[in-house]
C-alpha cells in the first residue's frame, strides 16, 4: 500500500507535466514518506526541514541526521539523504539541489505547495537553480489525501477510540473542588495506561494527545488552555480531547454540567442535541458538507434565546490534520 502512494504520486508528477514534485508541508512529507517525528507531528515546535523529493520514476527523504536512522527504518522512500550544519535551512536546500541535479532536472518543471512554499524558499531554489521552473501543484498531494486508504482508516479510528476512553476519564473524575488541570491529567494517564491499548497495539505506536478542560465562566473561551481554576456545582463545562495514532489525528468534544442544570442550562443542551441530530441526517455519500453545517445552524438560530451568540463550527476534521 505503501509503495502504492508513492507510485500514484509519481504518476501524477507526470500527469501534470511536471519533473519533480518538492514537498515541504510537514503533514504532506509524512504523507508521501510515511516518516513522522516532532518536526512533522509538532511543526511550531522545530524548524529543521523533512522534505519529499518526488521525480517520475525516483524519490528521496531529505532529514535532518538526528532523523536519519529513524527515518531509514519507518519511510517507504529507501532513498534518505540527512544534513548536519547550521543553518538547517540552507542544509537541506543544498541536499535537495544535489539530488535535483543527480536526476538531470537542473532546469526542470519542479512542483510545490503553493499554499506553503515561501518567498525565501523559491528565492534559494532559482539562485541554486537558475535554470528551473517552480509551479504551483499542492493539488497533487490534497487530492491523495482526500480519500483515505485502509491504513489511515484504522488509524483514524483508533485515534477516535483513544479520545472516548481519554473523554470517558475526565467526566468520571470531575467533581466540585478539582481544578480543569487536574481533570485534564487524568486523561492524558487513561490513554496511556495499558489496559485501555488497542489489542495487538505494538512498541512503535504512536500516541500524541491534546486537550482543553474549561469550564463556569471560562466555558465560552474554547481555544483557551485548561488552568487551575477549581470546578463548581452549577458549572457548564468543555472537555475537549485531540488525539493522534500515528499522525492521524481524531476530535472529540462534550459540554456537561457539573452537578443540577438549571432550565437554561438544559434548553441550551436539548438544542445543541436536537441540531446534532439535523446534522447527521445530512450525512450521506454525495451530500456536501456544508449542508450539515446549514441544518445544525437552522436549527440552532431558530432555537436560541434572542441574545444568543452562534460561534460554533459544526464538527472538526479528522486525518493528518486536526
Amino acid at each position: 500500500m505503501a509503495s502504492e502512494r508513492l507510485q500514484k504520486l509519481q504518476a501524477a508528477v507526470a500527469a501534470q507535466d511536471l519533473d519533480a514534485l518538492l514537498v515541504y508541508k510537514p503533514v504532506n512529507s509524512y504523507y508521501a514518506s510515511g516518516f513522522t517525528s516532532l518536526d512533522t507531528a509538532r511543526p511550531n515546535s522545530y524548524t529543521r526541514p523533512i522534505v519529499a523529493v518526488i521525480t517520475r520514476d525516483n524519490a528521496t527523504l531529505v532529514v535532518p541526521q538526528l532523523d536519519d536512522e529513524p527515518a531509514r527504518e519507518s519511510s517507504w522512500i529507501p532513498d534518505v539523504r540527512s544534513y548536519l550544519k547550521a543553518p538547517p535551512f540552507e542544509s537541506a536546500q543544498q541536499v535537495i539541489t544535489e539530488f535535483l541535479g543527480e536526476q538531470g532536472l537542473a532546469k526542470g518543471r519542479i512542483g510545490v505547495e503553493e499554499d506553503f512554499f515561501s518567498l525565501r524558499m523559491e528565492a534559494d531554489l532559482t539562485q541554486r537553480l537558475p535554470g528551473v521552473s517552480i509551479l504551483p501543484a499542492a493539488s497533487i498531494i490534497e487530492r491523495g489525501r482526500l480519500i483515505k486508504d485502509a491504513v489511515e482508516i484504522a488509524n483514524i479510528r483508533e485515534a477516535s477510540r483513544l479520545t472516548d476512553v481519554a473523554m470517558a476519564a475526565t467526566l468520571d473524575y470531575m467533581e466540585a473542588g478539582r481544578s480543569e488541570i487536574e481533570i485534564e491529567a487524568e486523561g492524558f494517564r487513561a490513554i496511556r495506561l495499558p489496559e485501555n491499548q488497542a489489542d495487538g497495539a505494538d512498541d512503535n505506536a504512536m500516541i500524541d494527545a491534546m486537550s482543553i478542560i474549561i469550564g463556569g465562566p471560562r466555558g465560552s473561551m474554547p481555544h483557551e488552555f485548561s488552568s487551575y481554576r477549581k470546578y463548581a456545582d452549577g458549572d457548564l463545562t468543555w472537555h475537549c480531547w485531540l488525539i493522534s495514532s500515528r499522525g492521524y489525528w481524531a476530535e472529540n468534544v462534550r459540554s456537561v454540567v457539573l452537578g443540577d442544570a438549571n432550565d437554561t442550562q438544559r434548553r441550551m443542551i436539548a438544542g445543541v442535541r436536537e441540531a446534532l441530530e439535523r446534522g447527521k441526517e445530512q450525512v450521506r455519500p454525495g451530500n456536501e458538507v456544508g449542508n450539515v453545517f446549514a441544518a445544525v445552524h437552522a436549527h440552532l438560530k431558530e432555537d436560541a434565546p434572542e441574545a444568543a451568540m452562534l460561534i460554533s463550527r459544526s464538527g472538526h476534521g479528522s486525518g493528518l490534520e486536526y
